[in-house]
């Protein structure tokens, strides 16, 4: 092989997103509008939970659903949930190996459909008539590689 020329694999894309959609949404602001009425000196209390599934489909096509759920709480009552699972269809270039899909799957495929689900809740939470809650960047690689070392 010439110098210059490379093996095809590694020019080759690992993944190629196929689309993007909404799979599930829901905001609840069950103290409306009572909390607008109110002012709290009281910061309130978030929970985020972020969960990542994936579903085969078919070869090398596969789902990837991000599940993003947001809650706050002020005087132990809660002021809004809202969860968003959004998903994307990717295709695996078939040339990898079967053991780096996961990896692929739940790194990188989570890594393109995360900024969409995070702005989709912003909107949700600001609509609401909250601040828009601005999610920080998740590290899905360490996620990965901390439940990786977990399972050995």
């Amino acid at each position: 092989m010439a110098k210059n020329q490379e093996k095809p694999l590694e020019n080759a894309p690992k993944f190629k997103l196929s689309g993007l959609y909404v799979k599930d949404i829901s905001f609840e602001n069950p103290q409306a509008p009572g909390v607008f009425l109110t002012e709290s000196a009281a910061k309130p209390g978030m929970g985020v939970g972020v969960d990542v599934n994936i579903g085969k489909l078919r070869d090398n096509a596969y789902e990837v659903a991000l599940r993003v759920t947001a809650k706050a709480d002020g005087e132990g009552k809660a002021l809004f949930l809202v969860e968003v699972v959004y998903a994307g269809l990717f295709i695996i270039n078939p040339e990898l190996k079967a053991e780096e899909h996961d990896k692929i799957l739940l790194v990188e495929c989570a890594s393109v459909i995360f900024p969409f689900a995070r702005r989709l809740i912003a909107d949700l939470v600001q609509e609401g008539g909250f601040p828009a809650l601005l999610l920080e960047p998740i590290n899905f690689e360490a996620i990965y590689n901390s439940r990786k070392a977990q399972a050995a």
